[in-house]
């Protein structure tokens, strides 16, 4: 169960995602937040290699699996949207108030 420090992210597929520590989830966030305030649209690829620039200094154990999974949190609370769907798949920030 999460309280109020970790969130339960979810997926694309309305299944539930993994737990992680709120602040954990709010720097990841941000970091791929701010990849889209400089380019309208990105791969996965690219979006976590800026996110891990950006978080470079953090100490979080398996970051690549953490960005992913929050990409696609992103996605399904409608954040961010799939803008292809064949290889390399290519995602946009649709609002800017998340």
């Amino acid at each position: 169960m999460g309280n109020e420090n970790t969130i339960i992210m979810i997926r694309p597929d309305g299944k539930p995602g993994i737990m992680l520590p709120l602040t954990q989830y709010e720097a990841a966030k941000e970091s791929i937040i701010e990849y889209f305030l400089t380019k309208s649209q990105g791969t996965i690829e690219e979006i976590i290699s800026s996110a891990m620039n950006r978080l470079k200094d953090s100490h979080t154990e398996d970051l690549v699996s953490i960005l992913s999974s929050v990409i696609l949190d992103m996605e399904a609370r409608d954040y961010i949207t799939k803008l292809s769907y064949k290889n390399p798949i290519e995602y946009g920030l649709k609002v800017l108030h998340c």
